[in-house]
């Protein structure tokens, strides 16, 4: 199973994937990426029970957006899910969610929003639940990874969990 981990810069996506690495027990088969500036995504693999998740970290500084959107996120989406992370203390983070979830126009992928850093803010419900609308991804709630790791572990059980019921974005196998 793939999951594209998509946001802009600063929400929480390499902290996410990173949590999970440390939670699941994986190996970080490269460099943690947290402050330095690549346009390509890097990839982790991690376990959750008998499934594999290919987790995809792409990066969301704005330079990088035509090299994301023209070169990478076409090529690794198919069969995949997009999981657009938004901070609640940014609005701006939560409604260019619809930027990112243009790269998977036409494209067969699961989608799925979180929203971080909830446990600085009130995450705004009525954007929340507008912008989910918008861009046709399920909402799977609002965490917060840094403080509280578990949270990252409980929004992968919930991707692959409603995944396998609803059958979505599954072609590609379970790696």
């Amino acid at each position: 199973m793939r999951v594209h981990v998509c946001g802009e810069g600063g929400v929480g996506k390499t902290t996410f994937v990173l949590t999970l690495v440390k939670s699941l027990g994986s190996v970080m088969p490269v460099a943690a990426r947290i402050g330095v500036r690549t346009e390509r995504p890097y990839a982790v693999e991690v376990s959750l029970g008998p499934v594999r998740v290919r987790l995809y970290d792409y990066p969301g500084q704005a330079e990088f957006r035509e090299v994301v959107s023209t070169n990478l996120a076409k090529e690794l989406v198919a069969g995949g899910h997009a999981l657009f992370i938004g901070d609640c203390t940014r609005p701006d983070t939560i409604t260019s969610l619809e930027h990112w979830a243009k790269l998977f126009e036409g494209v067969d992928v699961g989608r799925y929003m979180v929203i971080n850093k909830v446990d600085v803010c009130e995450p705004d419900v009525g954007l929340i639940a507008d912008v989910s609308s918008r861009i046709g991804a399920r909402y799977l709630g609002a965490y917060t990874f840094l403080r509280e790791p578990e949270h990252a572990v409980r929004i992968l059980r919930s991707l692959v969990h409603v995944a396998e019921i609803e059958n979505v974005g599954m072609t590609g196998g379970r790696a």
